[in-house]
């Protein structure tokens, strides 16, 4: 499995508490071909705050299959870390990614 997205290391807010929309692009290698019902969970802070289920077709099981996942808002209310979690692999395996989230620099929002 391999999870390709815009934030190399981690993600540093202007200010905390703060809602933040994301979107989540998740590349899948390893699927048999057919139809596989996979659930995912994304929150904060080892909190999940949204969970639902997706179906993976898969035509050609030596090609990468690519999900996205658009339109979510996470909470943050302190550092930590966003994270995803992927389910329902016919092997049984868990995939869990986090991206952290560090503290907002002490000068953040101040204005002249």
């Amino acid at each position: 499995m391999l999870f390709v997205g815009v934030y190399l290391d981690d993600l540093v807010p202007v200010v905390l508490p703060l809602v933040i929309p994301l979107a989540i692009w998740v590349r899948v290698q390893g699927l048999s071909p057919g139809s596989h019902e996979l659930r995912f969970a994304v929150g904060a802070n080892g909190v999940p705050q949204l969970d639902g289920g997706m179906t993976v077709v898969v035509t050609e099981g030596r090609h990468a299959s690519h999900l996205t996942l658009v339109g979510l808002s996470v909470e943050l209310k302190d550092c930590g870390h966003i994270f995803l979690t992927l389910t329902g692999f016919p092997d049984g395996q868990t995939v869990h990614a986090e991206l952290p989230v560090l503290k907002p620099p002490e000068t953040a929002g101040l204005t002249a």
